[in-house]
């Protein structure tokens, strides 16, 4: 699970990647920076995402985790710890985490568009391509 990764140091080793794997998951930091100012979200949540592109994935991960104990009906928070999972490589967590932000908001389309990501480095591309034609079809602005 995501919590051992973390617990294991792994982060310290995998942060001079996390740069080169948000390029990979075509996450720039211009696009979350914007998704999180245009939004609704608490402070809290914005200095998560902050931590987030700034590699500090063990901040961003307790700050989330602080957040979706007050409320779990958070699509963006389920997001963010989907997006540290996928950057640890714990794919399982990250499409659980993708599914519960996309259960919480239909039209997610980044949500979408990862989860397919997900399922694709899993092997399971016939899947990964229903989310990625979902994603498309909400309009996907890459």
């Amino acid at each position: 699970m995501i919590n051992q990764s973390l617990g294991n140091g792994n982060i310290t080793e995998r942060a001079d990647e996390t740069d080169l794997k948000l390029q990979d998951l075509r996450i720039s930091k211009d696009k979350l920076e914007n998704m999180v100012e245009k939004s609704e979200l608490g402070s809290e949540v914005i200095r998560a995402y902050r931590d987030l592109l700034n590699g500090e994935l063990e901040n961003s991960l307790e700050i989330f985790d602080r957040v979706i104990e007050k409320d779990k009906n958070k699509p963006e928070v389920w997001y963010g710890k989907g997006l540290i999972s996928l950057l640890l490589g714990d794919l399982d967590a990250a499409i659980q985490f993708f599914e519960k932000s996309i259960t919480l908001k239909p039209d997610f389309k980044d949500a979408l568009y990862e989860k397919g990501v997900a399922l694709h480095e899993k092997g399971r591309t016939k899947e990964a391509m229903e989310y990625w034609q979902r994603a498309r079809k909400e309009e996907r602005d890459f």
